[in-house]
């Protein structure tokens, strides 16, 4: 194999696109936090606490790898949008959803040893996570829609 080809391989190889880095990487982080929420659970065992505060820390627990999922899922599909409206959407979108990831472990460390219920953290949080993933949902329709 000439030493010209070599270059031209490297050229074929598809490039990973920023957003679904972005995506990937915060997915990771967010599971490495549901897993240390989790490794947390079974260390303070919530079952020995208050039967509403249980309930609180495995909500947010299950909250946090949502979002993971969604990231990841993101992360292993997301095409960047050529058109400007699309590709603003999606990193809107993204925007948010990295932004329910932080709210949510947030709520985790915060609410449940606060004794509140639902607060304002874990709400916003939830609301970004929707937000973020219709806009996403939003984006590849318009995608689809062009290629059809």
């Amino acid at each position: 194999m000439s030493e010209e080809a070599i270059p031209a391989l490297e050229a074929a190889q598809p490039v990973m696109p920023a957003l679904a880095k972005v995506h990937l990487l915060t997915g990771a982080a967010t599971l490495l936090a549901f897993l240390a929420s989790g490794v947390y659970m079974r260390l303070h065992p919530p079952r020995e606490l208050p039967a509403a505060v249980h309930v609180m820390f495995t909500s947010r627990h299950i909250y946090i790898l949502a979002a993971a999922l969604i990231h990841l899922l993101l992360g292993s599909y997301v095409q960047q949008a050529r058109a400007r409206a699309a590709a603003v959407t999606q990193w809107v979108g993204s925007t948010f959803l990295v932004l329910a990831s932080v709210l949510l472990i947030l709520a985790f460390l915060h609410e449940p040893m606060a004794g509140r219920g639902r607060t304002e953290v874990s709400r916003l949080g939830l609301y970004t996570l929707f937000a973020g993933s219709v806009l996403h949902v939003s984006a590849g329709l318009r995608l689809t829609r062009r290629l059809s």
